[in-house]
């Protein structure tokens, strides 16, 4: 059982965790859930991580049964590709008010 008592301090903020922690979480959230291409995303980990992934197939399929998890999980899910054009106007459709597209473009321009 992970501890998740920090999740009280990040109430109106977007956190970015892992895709099998998303179903434990205590209640619903919102969901965004970032597509990216997978040879990238192989890429990323090995670099990350410093893994030797022999086996990209199996790796596949254990992400794929995650999502499916979180698809059924959640009640309000936003699902994005890594390479959107209009990304800003997504998140702000799906968050509404809360969401400060222009903060969110000097963070992103920070990167």
């Amino acid at each position: 059982h992970e501890d998740i008592n920090w999740i009280e301090e990040v109430q109106e903020k977007a956190i970015k965790i892992p895709i099998q922690l998303v179903p434990k979480l205590p209640i619903q959230y919102p969901v965004i859930l970032m597509n990216r291409d997978w040879k990238d995303v192989l890429v990323s980990q090995q670099r990350m991580f410093g893994l030797n992934i022999s086996q990209p197939e199996k790796l596949i399929r254990v992400y794929l049964n995650q999502v499916i998890r979180v698809q059924r999980w959640a009640t309000k899910l936003l699902t994005i590709n890594y390479a959107d054009n209009d990304i800003l106007q997504k998140l702000s459709d799906f968050l509404g008010k809360s969401f400060d597209s222009n903060n969110a473009t000097r963070v992103i321009k920070r990167i």
